[in-house]
Protein backbone atom coordinates (compact mmCIF):
# COMPACT_ATOMS: atom_id res chain seq x y z
CA UNK A 1 0.00 0.00 0.00
CA UNK A 2 1.13 3.48 -1.00
CA UNK A 3 0.12 6.72 1.25
CA UNK A 4 -0.83 9.51 -1.19
CA UNK A 5 -0.58 12.79 -0.18
CA UNK A 6 -2.30 15.72 -1.27
CA UNK A 7 -2.57 19.11 -0.77
CA UNK A 8 -0.05 18.77 1.89
CA UNK A 9 -2.47 16.35 4.14
CA UNK A 10 -0.97 13.00 5.59
CA UNK A 11 -1.84 9.97 6.46
CA UNK A 12 -2.32 10.98 10.39
CA UNK A 13 -4.65 8.95 12.63
CA UNK A 14 -6.48 10.44 14.99
CA UNK A 15 -6.81 8.07 17.40
CA UNK A 16 -10.56 8.90 18.04
CA UNK A 17 -13.05 5.31 18.05
CA UNK A 18 -15.64 7.85 16.35
CA UNK A 19 -13.45 9.59 14.38
CA UNK A 20 -12.36 8.77 10.19
CA UNK A 21 -9.56 5.91 11.40
CA UNK A 22 -11.62 3.45 11.36
CA UNK A 23 -13.53 3.54 7.92
CA UNK A 24 -10.02 4.62 6.15
CA UNK A 25 -8.90 1.47 7.93
CA UNK A 26 -12.04 -0.59 7.06
CA UNK A 27 -11.86 0.79 2.91
CA UNK A 28 -8.07 -0.56 2.68
CA UNK A 29 -8.69 -4.07 4.96
CA UNK A 30 -11.40 -4.68 1.93
CA UNK A 31 -9.56 -3.53 -0.83
CA UNK A 32 -6.95 -5.60 -0.12
CA UNK A 33 -8.98 -8.61 1.06
CA UNK A 34 -10.54 -8.46 -2.70
CA UNK A 35 -7.40 -7.99 -4.70
CA UNK A 36 -4.31 -8.92 -2.54
CA UNK A 37 -2.07 -8.92 -5.23
CA UNK A 38 -3.70 -4.75 -6.38
CA UNK A 39 -0.92 -2.12 -5.97
CA UNK A 40 -3.03 0.20 -3.67
CA UNK A 41 -2.97 3.84 -3.27
CA UNK A 42 -4.15 5.51 -0.71
CA UNK A 43 -5.18 9.47 -1.30
CA UNK A 44 -5.07 11.38 1.96
CA UNK A 45 -6.36 15.02 1.54
CA UNK A 46 -7.67 17.62 3.51
CA UNK A 47 -11.30 16.79 4.60
CA UNK A 48 -12.86 20.19 2.86
CA UNK A 49 -14.55 20.35 -0.40
CA UNK A 50 -11.44 20.75 -2.29
CA UNK A 51 -9.22 18.71 -0.68
CA UNK A 52 -11.93 15.93 -1.85
CA UNK A 53 -11.95 16.98 -5.08
CA UNK A 54 -8.36 17.18 -5.43
CA UNK A 55 -7.51 13.68 -4.24
CA UNK A 56 -9.94 12.33 -6.93
CA UNK A 57 -8.74 14.47 -9.51
CA UNK A 58 -5.17 13.51 -8.43
CA UNK A 59 -6.20 9.78 -8.68
CA UNK A 60 -8.08 10.28 -11.75
CA UNK A 61 -4.68 11.70 -13.58
CA UNK A 62 -2.34 9.18 -12.09
CA UNK A 63 -1.56 6.71 -14.47
CA UNK A 64 -1.02 3.81 -12.54
CA UNK A 65 -4.78 3.94 -10.94
CA UNK A 66 -7.02 2.07 -12.94
CA UNK A 67 -10.44 1.97 -10.42
CA UNK A 68 -11.16 4.25 -7.82
CA UNK A 69 -13.02 3.36 -4.72
CA UNK A 70 -14.54 5.88 -2.71
CA UNK A 71 -16.76 5.46 0.97
CA UNK A 72 -17.37 9.10 1.79
CA UNK A 73 -20.12 11.05 0.78
CA UNK A 74 -23.27 12.74 2.20
CA UNK A 75 -26.96 13.78 1.26
CA UNK A 76 -26.73 15.77 -2.06
CA UNK A 77 -28.66 18.66 -0.27
CA UNK A 78 -25.15 19.17 1.68
CA UNK A 79 -22.93 19.92 -1.19
CA UNK A 80 -22.78 22.82 -3.25
CA UNK A 81 -24.40 23.20 -7.02
CA UNK A 82 -20.40 24.06 -7.91
CA UNK A 83 -18.71 20.89 -5.63
CA UNK A 84 -21.05 18.56 -7.57
CA UNK A 85 -20.34 19.66 -10.66
CA UNK A 86 -16.43 19.75 -10.26
CA UNK A 87 -17.22 16.03 -8.95
CA UNK A 88 -19.01 14.91 -11.99
CA UNK A 89 -16.61 16.62 -14.13
CA UNK A 90 -14.01 14.53 -12.39
CA UNK A 91 -15.90 11.73 -12.65
CA UNK A 92 -16.49 12.31 -16.37
CA UNK A 93 -13.22 12.61 -17.03
CA UNK A 94 -12.35 9.23 -15.23
CA UNK A 95 -14.88 7.13 -17.16
CA UNK A 96 -13.08 8.91 -20.49
CA UNK A 97 -9.74 7.62 -19.22
CA UNK A 98 -10.92 4.04 -19.48
CA UNK A 99 -11.46 4.27 -15.19
CA UNK A 100 -14.31 3.25 -13.09
CA UNK A 101 -15.29 4.90 -10.26
CA UNK A 102 -17.12 2.94 -6.98
CA UNK A 103 -18.40 5.59 -4.71
CA UNK A 104 -20.83 4.04 -1.54
CA UNK A 105 -24.45 4.66 -1.41
CA UNK A 106 -24.53 5.51 2.42
CA UNK A 107 -25.75 3.64 5.25
CA UNK A 108 -28.50 6.06 6.71
CA UNK A 109 -31.48 4.45 4.45
CA UNK A 110 -33.39 6.49 2.09
CA UNK A 111 -33.69 9.59 4.50
CA UNK A 112 -29.39 9.40 4.22
CA UNK A 113 -29.66 10.64 7.39
CA UNK A 114 -31.79 13.97 7.36
CA UNK A 115 -34.87 13.99 9.36
CA UNK A 116 -37.17 15.92 6.44
CA UNK A 117 -39.28 12.74 5.93
CA UNK A 118 -38.03 12.53 2.59
CA UNK A 119 -35.69 10.45 0.34
CA UNK A 120 -32.16 11.99 0.24
CA UNK A 121 -29.81 10.27 -2.18
CA UNK A 122 -25.85 10.27 -0.91
CA UNK A 123 -23.69 12.30 -3.80
CA UNK A 124 -21.21 11.60 -4.91
CA UNK A 125 -22.75 8.20 -5.84
CA UNK A 126 -25.23 10.26 -6.75
CA UNK A 127 -23.13 10.96 -9.74
CA UNK A 128 -24.32 9.36 -12.93
CA UNK A 129 -20.20 8.79 -13.93
CA UNK A 130 -19.91 6.94 -10.96
CA UNK A 131 -20.84 3.14 -9.75
CA UNK A 132 -22.89 3.67 -6.35
CA UNK A 133 -22.45 0.60 -4.39
CA UNK A 134 -24.65 -0.16 -1.30
CA UNK A 135 -24.84 -3.15 1.18
CA UNK A 136 -26.10 -6.35 1.09
CA UNK A 137 -25.73 -9.24 3.27
CA UNK A 138 -25.10 -12.53 0.48
CA UNK A 139 -25.13 -15.76 0.77
CA UNK A 140 -23.72 -18.32 -1.15
CA UNK A 141 -23.40 -22.32 -1.67
CA UNK A 142 -19.72 -22.94 -1.93
CA UNK A 143 -20.23 -26.24 -3.72
CA UNK A 144 -21.99 -25.06 -6.51
CA UNK A 145 -20.70 -21.20 -6.49
CA UNK A 146 -23.82 -20.24 -6.89
CA UNK A 147 -25.59 -17.15 -4.85
CA UNK A 148 -27.85 -18.07 -2.94
CA UNK A 149 -29.43 -15.24 -1.26
CA UNK A 150 -28.70 -11.21 -1.65
CA UNK A 151 -31.02 -8.95 0.16
CA UNK A 152 -30.18 -5.14 0.76
CA UNK A 153 -28.37 -4.38 4.19
CA UNK A 154 -30.82 -2.93 7.11
CA UNK A 155 -29.61 -2.93 10.71
CA UNK A 156 -32.48 -2.25 12.80
CA UNK A 157 -30.14 -2.14 15.84
CA UNK A 158 -29.54 1.59 18.22
CA UNK A 159 -28.36 2.94 15.10
CA UNK A 160 -30.99 2.04 12.50
CA UNK A 161 -28.82 2.27 9.76
CA UNK A 162 -29.30 0.95 5.99
CA UNK A 163 -27.78 1.38 3.17
CA UNK A 164 -28.75 4.23 0.80
CA UNK A 165 -29.69 4.39 -2.25
CA UNK A 166 -31.96 6.42 -4.30
CA UNK A 167 -32.60 8.94 -7.24
CA UNK A 168 -30.97 12.24 -7.69
CA UNK A 169 -32.68 15.55 -7.15
CA UNK A 170 -29.47 17.34 -9.15
CA UNK A 171 -28.68 15.04 -11.76
CA UNK A 172 -31.33 14.21 -14.50
CA UNK A 173 -31.77 10.72 -15.29
CA UNK A 174 -28.37 9.57 -17.92
CA UNK A 175 -29.53 8.31 -21.49
CA UNK A 176 -28.40 4.69 -19.90
CA UNK A 177 -31.64 4.92 -17.98
CA UNK A 178 -33.88 6.12 -20.18
CA UNK A 179 -35.66 2.19 -20.51
CA UNK A 180 -35.93 2.12 -16.92
CA UNK A 181 -38.93 3.42 -15.09
CA UNK A 182 -36.83 5.35 -12.70
CA UNK A 183 -39.28 7.40 -10.28
CA UNK A 184 -38.61 11.18 -9.37
CA UNK A 185 -37.12 11.06 -5.35
CA UNK A 186 -40.44 10.79 -2.75
CA UNK A 187 -41.19 14.58 -1.41
CA UNK A 188 -44.16 14.61 1.01
CA UNK A 189 -46.89 16.34 -1.21
CA UNK A 190 -45.44 15.43 -4.83
CA UNK A 191 -46.84 12.66 -7.75
CA UNK A 192 -44.58 10.15 -8.33
CA UNK A 193 -42.66 10.84 -11.60
CA UNK A 194 -39.61 10.03 -13.48
CA UNK A 195 -36.54 12.22 -13.94
CA UNK A 196 -33.85 11.76 -11.72
CA UNK A 197 -30.91 9.93 -11.91
CA UNK A 198 -31.13 6.50 -10.24
CA UNK A 199 -28.46 4.83 -8.00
Amino acid sequence: MTAVSVDGATNSPTGDSSGPDGEVELDIEVAGSIAPGANIKVFFAPNTDQGFIDAITTAVNDSTVSLISISWGGPESTFTSQAMTSFNQAFQDAGTMGKTVFVAAGDNGSSDGQSDGANHVDFPASSPYAVGCGGTTLEANISTDTITSEVVLERDGEQRRATGGGVSDYFPKPSYQSAVNVPRPYRPGRRPGSTGCRR
